[in-house]
């Protein structure tokens, strides 16, 4: 707080206590006249004047009507975020109110990377809502993340259907559906110098039964989630690939299945 900010507000103080002062004198005063008839030494209207200047003194060092804030919406008071005697800002916040009639908004945070697949108008699906109407989620916004602003992006979504302020809503946003070929988990796509690969199995007969031998596929990730990747390259259908093994596995080494029993 600025020391202009300081003295106003201890000028503000000392006159609301004299005026409390003088309010109560007056009032201590009216009590003895009730008792002993001595209120006539007092000029009354002379402590009615000083009451009526530290009035104005005090309206006058908390900035007056004229300086009221008032919200432009009709609404319920939600948050405040001032009290008595704070500095304020031109652009900080107050409180915060709640207008149902101009509906609700969901902001998070995502990596660059995550924003790049979309865009304004796609909408996510509400994953944990259990009663009430279907709510409907559309992003409206895409705009860099100010905390973090070399890697995230801040997503914005307008919300449609039963929804309350403060609600914890879970929403699942990506890249439209779409069918692929081959997918494979995660775990199976490995990489090298040479670029992306899978390894899948290949039956041998033999003398002594079939034999199982790894070979080297090249692929080429299309897209991926947490779980599993949509690749192209030279598999054919029913293929198998490997995902996990007890030891390094290499194009052409002899493998054997795991014991699915």
């Amino acid at each position: 707080m600025s020391a202009r900010n300081i003295r106003r507000q201890k000028a503000y103080q000392s006159a609301k206590d004299y005026l409390f002062e003088l309010q109560y004198n007056l009032q201590q005063e009216k009590i003895n006249d009730s008792k002993s008839q001595q209120l006539s030494y007092l000029d009354l209207s002379d402590i009615g004047a000083q009451i009526e200047n530290a009035k104005k003194k005090v309206l006058d060092l908390s900035g007056g009507e004229e300086n009221q804030i008032t919200a432009k919406v009709a609404g319920t008071v939600q948050t405040v975020e001032c009290a008595p005697g704070d500095t304020k800002l031109k652009d900080d916040v107050l409180c915060t109110i709640e207008v149902p009639d101009m509906g609700y908004t969901l902001s998070f945070t995502v990596t660059n990377d995550q924003a790049r697949r979309l865009k304004v108008g796609d909408t996510a699906t509400v994953s944990n809502y259990y009663w009430g109407n279907e709510i409907v989620a559309t992003l409206n916004n895409i705009k860099t993340d100010p905390k973090n602003p070399q890697n995230n992006k801040i997503l914005t979504f307008d919300l449609e259907g039963d929804v309350n302020a403060g609600a914890e809503l879970t929403l699942s946003v990506g890249q439209k559906s779409a069918n692929y070929d081959n997918i494979v988990p995660n775990s199976a796509v490995r990489s090298d110098t040479n670029g992306k690969f899978v390894l899948v199995v290949e039956s041998k007969n033999s003398p002594l039964g079939n034999r199982y031998y790894a070979r080297r596929v090249a692929v080429e990730v299309l897209t991926e989630d947490d779980m599993n990747s949509a690749v192209t390259g030279d598999l054919g259908y029913g293929s198998y690939v490997i995902t996990t093994s007890n030891a390094p596995i290499k194009n052409g080494d002899m493998v054997r299945l795991a014991d699915n029993g």
